[in-house]
């Protein structure tokens, strides 16, 4: 069974999340019974630090997770965690040293999606200072501010093609090339890997 670990911090500070990855992997498992999914939310570092400790007891010799997601408001190198009233930001390398406390090379041979706008605006010696501090083997997200439905199709295609490969890289690979004009190109979808 593949399966996706999410991490989510709020998007608005409304009691009803209207903006939310979770009814896209809600949908993707009722597509797909045999992908799986482990959702959880966190506004502050704490909470950032407890969530990727309890993906580290998940985490089986099969490796099963195909992909590691971190959602919230972001921009250049950076993703906020918490409500626009309380939020703090963190910098794509202060995410890998919140993995590195919890465990070296916590992602190993996993892949990283950050649904955030612009977080992968940065350079790319910081996307692979982060993948050799997490043992991630590629990185992927948007270059600039994305429409939430745009990311959001070009999300559900994204994970889809992940389903269906064995091999992360190849799969990233397989995307790119098929959308890269179209997709990717409106979102300003940017991957990296090892």
């Amino acid at each position: 069974m593949k399966k996706i670990f999410c991490i989510e911090s709020d998007w608005e500070d409304k009691s009803k999340k209207e903006k939310s990855i979770l009814p896209l992997l809600e949908c993707i498992k009722g597509v797909y019974p045999d992908f799986d999914f482990i959702y959880r939310t966190a506004n502050t570092k704490e909470e950032y630090i407890y969530c990727l400790s309890r993906f580290k007891k998940l985490i089986t010799p099969k490796n099963d997770f195909h992909l590691v997601l971190f959602c919230g408001h972001g921009r250049s190198g950076k993703i906020s965690i918490g409500n626009s009233k309380e939020s703090k930001e963190y910098s794509i390398k202060e995410i890998g040293e919140m993995c590195q406390e919890v465990a070296p090379q916590l992602l190993k041979n996993h892949m990283v999606h950050f649904d955030s706008c612009r977080i992968l605006s940065t350079s790319e010696s910081r996307l692979n200072e982060f993948m050799e501090m997490t043992g991630a083997i590629a990185v992927s997200g948007f270059s600039k501010n994305v429409d939430f439905i745009e990311s959001y199709a070009l999300e559900m295609i994204l994970f889809e093609t992940l389903l269906n490969e064995r091999d992360s890289k190849k799969a990233l690979n397989k995307f790119f090339k098929k959308h890269e004009n179209g997709l990717c190109s409106m979102n300003k979808f940017t991957f990296i890997h090892r």
